[in-house]
This record gives C-alpha cells, structure tokens and sequence, in this order.
C-alpha cells in the first residue's frame, strides 16, 4: 500500500522540520507508506509537468492531488488550475491509481506577511481560491472523485486558535499540520 502525495508547499511543509508535516505524520499514525511529492511555489502546471515521474512511475495505489492556490496567487484564471487538476486525474485513473483530490487551505487574510501582501491583493485570491474549491466539489462530485477537505476543521476553529495554526496567514506551524494530519487519516482510512 503506498499513497503519494502532490503538491505545493502545503504539501511539502514548508518552514516545518520534515517530521513534523502532516504527511509524516499521517504516515506514522497510519503505518503506509506516503510519498510527498510537494514543492513549495509549484502550480498546477508544474504538478502536471512532473506526474508522469512523481506519480505514475511510483505505482501507487493513491494519489493525493493539491494544488492550485499559487496558481491564483501569480494572476492565472480559474481555467489553468481546473484544467490540469483534470488532466492529472484523468492520467491517474488511465494508469489505474485512485485520485483524491485536496482542496486548498484558506488564507488567513488578515495574519498574511507583509514581504507577500504588497505584491498581491490576499483578499481577492481568498475570494479566488473559495471559488475554485466550489468547482473542485463539483468537478469531484460529477466525476466521482473523493476530496478531502481541510477547511471545514478550520472553519470550526476560533479566532484564536486560527492564530494558534499559521505561520504567515498562507502555511502552517507544527499545530496546522498535526490538524492536517487529523484530518486527512479521518478521511483516507476507508481507502486503505
């Protein structure tokens, strides 16, 4: 049994010691093998460019797909990220490997780092990155696609413990990820 996992720096874990992300420590809890395959600033379409090697190549039984929020943030339509979340869910189901598709984490808008809000409007890409996670339920639902959801435990939390999650308004400290980690083994046991 063996997961990968693709992806940006949500998926990588950025600025979080390697055995702290939620992927290592999903693969802990769940005793599975689980590649992460996530670099930090990558978009879709550098997911897409690497899957034949990242994903195909590995034969896993599952894919964990999540990307799309850096796409947005560098002025892409909504078209670019859904057309290679497509495209690389349909390569993973043509090679026999079951796609789950991870919506993009929200940003706390207002606990976003200055060094990155003065070269884009962080309120208009969270607004950009809520739509494109409605048409990922969609996309997902027509198809057939499992998703996970990180964003309904998120939304549970106050504004405190919001604080008590980010790094930077976009990524998460060791306390977000071991939320990550909750959530992505709540919903990845009925597959393994």
């Amino acid at each position: 049994m063996k997961i990968v996992c693709i992806g940006d720096s949500l998926t990588y874990g950025y600025r979080v010691r390697r055995s702290k992300t939620w992927i290592n420590l999903a693969q802990e809890e769940l005793n599975i093998k689980i590649e992460n395959k996530g670099i930090s600033g990558d978009t879709t379409g550098g997911m897409l460019a690497r899957f034949r090697e990242d994903v195909i190549s590995k034969k896993p039984k599952i894919v964990f797909i999540m990307g799309g929020t850096n796409d947005i943030i560098t002025g892409a339509d909504l078209g670019v990220p859904q057309s290679n979340i497509m495209a690389m869910v349909h390569q993973a189901r043509g090679n026999m490997i079951k796609p789950i598709i991870g919506l993009p984490t929200k940003i706390d808008v207002e606990n976003v780092v200055e060094e990155w809000s003065i070269f884009a409007d962080y309120k208009e890409i969270s607004k950009k990155v809520d739509n494109y996670n409605k048409w990922l339920k969609r996309f997902s639902k027509a198809f057939e696609i499992d998703y996970i959801d990180f964003n309904k435990k998120i939304n549970s939390l106050s504004k405190d413990e919001m604080n008590q999650i980010y790094l930077d308004g976009l990524h998460f400290n060791n306390k977000g990820h071991e939320l990550m980690a909750g959530v992505f083994v709540e919903n990845i046991k009925k597959h393994i």
